[in-house]
C-alpha cells in the first residue's frame, strides 16, 4: 500500500460541445422515467438521465495546463491538489504524457529559445531540429511500450489517495476494504472499455456553451452533478477513451452507490479517501459488479443494479456477454431485463443483437419486448433492420407493431419506407395504420411526402386519409401545398 496526497500533474482535456439528439436515447439505466406509457416516444426528459449528443464538430487535442488556485470553504485559498492515479501496473511517474502519443505528437514540441521569434525558426540548424525530433520519437516509444501506466492515469482532485495492487483476487480485497471502512470513502479501479467512442463525464450549462477548445468535463463524486452525459459518437475523431473508471461509495461497511466514468473525465472526490486498485482483471470486475444486480425494488438498490449493468456492458472482455445474457432470463425483474436490453443494442454488437432477437420473440413481458425494439433500433448490426420489419408486419401485439414502425421511420432507407407503406395497406388495425402514417412523416421529405400524398389520395380508410392530410399540413412542403390546391379546386 502507498499513500500519496501531493500534486503530481494535471492533464487538462478539452471535450467537445454537446448538441442534444432528438429523440434522446434512453434506458432504464440512464433516463429512468422512460417514455410515457402507451404513447409514441417523441421526447421526454429526466434530470437524472443522460442525453446522447448528435454528431458535430471535431474536438481539439489535449493540452497541459498548470494547477489553478481554487476557492475553498470558509474563504480559504490554496492550490488545488490534483493527483494522478495509475490505471495499470501500479507505476507512478513524475510526468504525464498525452494518452495517445502517435496522434498527438504535436504536444511534444521544442520550446522556443529566448529571443527567437517563430518566424526565425528556419535559421535553427537542421541537424539540431532533426536530433530533437528523434529524441521526441524515442520518448514517445518509451512511454507507449515500456511505461503504459504513464499513458493511463485517472484524474482525481480534492482526494486522499491510497493505491494498492490486487494480488489475491478482486472480490477478496474489495470486501476487506469495505469491511474496514466505516467512514465515507470511495473504492475505484479502471478496466479497458469496449470499442467505440464512448465518453462519460459531466458538463455544467456554462461549459456546454463554451467553444470546444475551452470546454472541460469534471464530475463531483459527492453531491449531485448537473449535465451528466453519456456520449456515443463514432464521428468524433478525437482518440477514444481506453479505460472505464468504476467507483464504489462505501460507508458504514457497505456500498451505497456505483458510478462510472471514462478516463478522460476529471473527478472531484470532495476531500474523501479514495482507495485505488491496480492490476484488476476484467473478468473479476464483471463478477464483482454482477453481485450488485439483484431483485430488490428499493430505489437505492435498483440504481446500484442499473449502474452495475451499465459497467458490465462497457467492459471489452467477452465475459460481459455471457453475464448480460443471464440478466435477461424471464425470472429476472422487468427493469433488469429492460436495462440489459438497452445496453445489448447500444454497445454489445452482434452477440448483443442475437440475444435481443431472441428476447423480442420470447420474453413474456410486452414492456420488455418494446424496449428490445428500441434496442434493435440503436444496434449497428445490419440485420437489426430486417428484424424490426418482421416485427412491424407480423407481431401479434398491435402496439408493438406501431412501435416498430416508429423506430423504423428513424432509420429511413428504402427497406424502412417499404415496410411502413406495407403496414398502411395491409395491417388489420386502424391504430397501427395511423402510426404508420405518422412514421411516413418522420422520413426524409423526399421519401415521406410523396408517400403521404399517395395515402391521402387513394387509401380506403377515412381515418388514415385524414391523418395523412394532417401530417402533410405539418410538412411545409410545396408538394403538399400543390396537393391541397388540387383537392380544393376539384
Amino acid at each position: 500500500m502507498r499513500s500519496d496526497t501531493n500534486t503530481i500533474r494535471l492533464l487538462q482535456g478539452f471535450p467537445r460541445p454537446v448538441t442534444l439528439h432528438e429523440p434522446p436515447v434512453w434506458s432504464s439505466g440512464f433516463s429512468r422515467s422512460g417514455p410515457p406509457e402507451g404513447r409514441t416516444p417523441y421526447r421526454w426528459s429526466d434530470p437524472d438521465g443522460f442525453m446522447v449528443p448528435r454528431r458535430d464538430i471535431k474536438g481539439l487535442e489535449a493540452l497541459q495546463e498548470p494547477t489553478h488556485p481554487q476557492p475553498l470553504r470558509r474563504g480559504e485559498h490554496a492550490l488545488a491538489r490534483v493527483l494522478s492515479v495509475p490505471l495499470l501496473g501500479g507505476v507512478r511517474g513524475g510526468f504525464m504524457v498525452p494518452m495517445h502519443a502517435k496522434k498527438r505528437k504535436e504536444a511534444f514540441h521544442e520550446p522556443e529559445r529566448a529571443g527567437i521569434l517563430p518566424g526565425e525558426a528556419a535559421i535553427v540548424p537542421a541537424r539540431r531540429r532533426q536530433h530533437a525530433k528523434c529524441l521526441r520519437i524515442a520518448f514517445c516509444w518509451f512511454v507507449v511500450t515500456l511505461c503504459p501506466a504513464f499513458a493511463q492515469e485517472a484524474r482525481l482532485v480534492n482526494a486522499k489517495i491510497e493505491t494498492r495492487a490486487v494480488h489475491s483476487g478482486l472480490d477478496k480485497e474489495f470486501q476487506a476494504l469495505v469491511k474496514d471502512q466505516a467512514e465515507p470513502a470511495w473504492i475505484g479501479y479502471a478496466v479497458p472499455v469496449v470499442a467505440g467512442n464512448h465518453r462519460i463525464c459531466c458538463y455544467s450549462s456554462e461549459e456546454r456553451h463554451k467553444p470546444a477548445q475551452l470546454r472541460h468535463g469534471r464530475c463531483k463524486l459527492e453531491g449531485r452533478d448537473d449535465g451528466m452525459n453519456f456520449q456515443n459518437n463514432d464521428d468524433d475523431e478525437r482518440d477514444s477513451p481506453d479505460h472505464m473508471l468504476v467507483l464504489f461509495r462505501v460507508m458504514d461497511k457497505s456500498i451505497g452507490k456505483i458510478r462510472i466514468f471514462t478516463d478522460d473525465c476529471e473527478l472531484d472526490a470532495g476531500g474523501l479517501p479514495v482507495h485505488w486498485l491496480t492490476n484488476v482483471k476484467p473478468k473479476e470486475s464483471i463478477d464483482l459488479l454482477a453481485s450488485f444486480v439483484g431483485n430488490s425494488e428499493e430505489k437505492a438498490e435498483r440504481r446500484k443494479s442499473e449502474s452495475a449493468i451499465t459497467a458490465i456492458a462497457l467492459h471489452v472482455d467477452s465475459a460481459a456477454d455471457a453475464t448480460l445474457e443471464k440478466f435477461v432470463d424471464p425470472k429476472r425483474p422487468e427493469e433488469v431485463r429492460k436495462n440489459t436490453a438497452f445496453w445489448l443494442g447500444n454497445v454489445r454488437g452482434r452477440k448483443g443483437y442475437e440475444i435481443l432477437r431472441r428476447m423480442v420473440r420470447d420474453d413474456p413481458s410486452d414492456k420488455v419486448r418494446e424496449q428490445c425494439i428500441f434496442a434493435l433500433h440503436i444496434s449497428k448490426v445490419p440485420e437489426a433492420i430486417s428484424t424490426m420489419i418482421e416485427l412491424a408486419r407480423k407481431d401479434k401485439n398491435a402496439h408493438l407493431r406501431g412501435q416498430a414502425l416508429f423506430w423504423l421511420s428513424q432509420k429511413a432507407g428504402q427497406k424502412a419506407a417499404t415496410a411502413i407503406a406495407d403496414a398502411i395497406e395491409n395491417d388489420p388495425e386502424t391504430d397501427v395504420k395511423k402510426k404508420a402514417v405518422f412514421a411516413l412523416s418522420q422520413l426524409p421529405k423526399d421519401e415521406g411526402v410523396p408517400k403521404l400524398i399517395a395515402v391521402a389520395r387513394k387509401n380506403r380508410n377515412k381515418e388514415v386519409r385524414k391523418d395523412a392530410m394532417f401530417w402533410l399540413g405539418q410538412s411545409n412542403d410545396p408538394r403538399a401545398l400543390a396537393f391541397f390546391e388540387e383537392v380544393l379546386t376539384q
